[in-house]
């Protein structure tokens, strides 16, 4: 099973397709200004790329690049890496002030 793609697999102008069309962003952490840290999801498959490797289907996550939003770069995504989508329920504990009976009562 391929797990990375690379611009040099597929080809500049396929590879460009491939990430033309986002699917979804598994990471955005702000830098500063307009610009911000970001990772992308990408999905692959025969409705829209029928030319492609069915080993290739799936979903794919993009580098960590340097996202603008005024100057949206796609040569700074460089490879995709498969990814499967996972859920994870994250406990938090924390402290709350009790009330007393005659503020419950106010």
């Amino acid at each position: 099973m391929v797990n990375k793609i690379t611009r040099k697999d597929v080809g500049d102008e396929l590879f460009d397709e491939i990430i033309d069309d986002t699917y979804d962003c598994s990471k955005r952490e702000h830098r500063r200004g307009a610009t911000f840290f970001q990772k992308e999801i990408f999905q692959i498959n025969e409705k829209y790329f029928p030319e492609i490797d069915p080993a290739l289907h799936g979903f794919w996550e993009s580098n960590e690049f340097v996202y603008d939003e005024n100057d949206y770069d796609k040569s700074r995504i460089t490879e995709l890496r498969r990814v499967v989508h996972k859920k994870k329920v994250v406990e938090t504990a924390y402290w709350e002030e009790v009330e007393t009976p005659e503020e419950e009562a106010k």
